[in-house]
């Protein structure tokens, strides 16, 4: 499911080109799936496969917080934020 809501966050913001997304239907919902097709959006599932995923899997990781910036020099005031909490 993290998956799915980081591939929907990453479409409906259009973090990527629309290239870099796969319709896919989950229980009769279609989406979009973030897939391999950019540099960017690779990191992205490569963060997400191979740290967000394991350390979840591992009982590490207990809240995920996905920020947004307009200005890459100011990362103390996201304008939108999005929070996930695993207990």
């Amino acid at each position: 499911m993290m998956r799915i809501a980081i591939s929907t966050i990453a479409f409906e913001r259009g973090l990527f080109s629309e290239d870099c997304f796969e319709d896919k239907t989950l229980m009769g919902v279609d989406i979009k799936s973030l897939s391999n097709f950019e540099d960017n959006s690779s990191q992205l599932l490569a963060w997400l496969e191979e740290g967000v995923f394991e350390a979840l899997e591992k009982q590490f990781l207990k809240k995920l917080i996905m920020n947004f910036h307009e200005d890459e020099d100011c990362v103390h005031a996201p304008y939108e934020t999005y929070e996930c909490a695993f207990l």
